[in-house]
């Protein structure tokens, strides 16, 4: 495991490759806490996953940006944005939005100060869409449990229509 001077972690790997490769293994729905770069691969990827009904869940970012980052940027498509609010359901200021475009699946989820668990049998508080993207992933994998035939236009559509509209 490498990380750098942020003690960030570093992954030399082919995020398209992994993606395909859960998918093929029986994943249901796949959580990217992480930015990447685009590419060819990687929209390719997150459309085959869709096609065979994986949900993907991305974290939109942590650049105050008004729209989502890559993988996130593809929730216009395939899976989900997830943005950060704080526990009083304001947005993050660090989070991305949901950008202009009608067709982004965007949603907000916990994203300041979560207690989570860290390595070396530790706990901590970390803030980021990093912390809110496994929060709807799970609330995927609930609805994909109440109902494992749901497609993935059906999850999306389930999910963003029942949200709450944030002010």
């Amino acid at each position: 495991a490498n990380t750098d001077s942020n003690n960030n972690w570093i992954n030399t790997g082919n995020l398209a490759q992994a993606i395909r490769y859960a998918v093929d293994n029986g994943a249901r729905v796949i959580n990217m806490s992480l930015r990447w770069s685009d590419s060819t691969a990687l929209r390719d990827a997150l459309a085959y996953a869709a096609s065979r009904n994986v949900i993907t869940v991305s974290a939109a970012g942590n650049s105050s940006g008004s729209s989502p980052g890559t993988p996130a940027y593809y929730a216009t498509q395939y899976g989900f944005s997830v943005g950060a609010v704080d526990s009083s359901r304001t947005i993050a200021s660090f989070s991305n939005r949901a950008g202009t475009n009608s067709s982004m699946q965007h949603v907000m989820a916990p994203g300041v100060n979560v207690y989570s668990t860290v390595p070396g049998n530790g706990y901590a508080s970390y803030s980021g869409t990093s912390m809110a993207a496994p929060h709807v992933a799970g609330v995927v994998a609930l609805m994909l449990g109440a109902n494992p035939n749901l497609t993935h236009a059906q999850v999306r559509s389930i999910l963003t229509s029942s949200a709450v509209r944030l002010p």
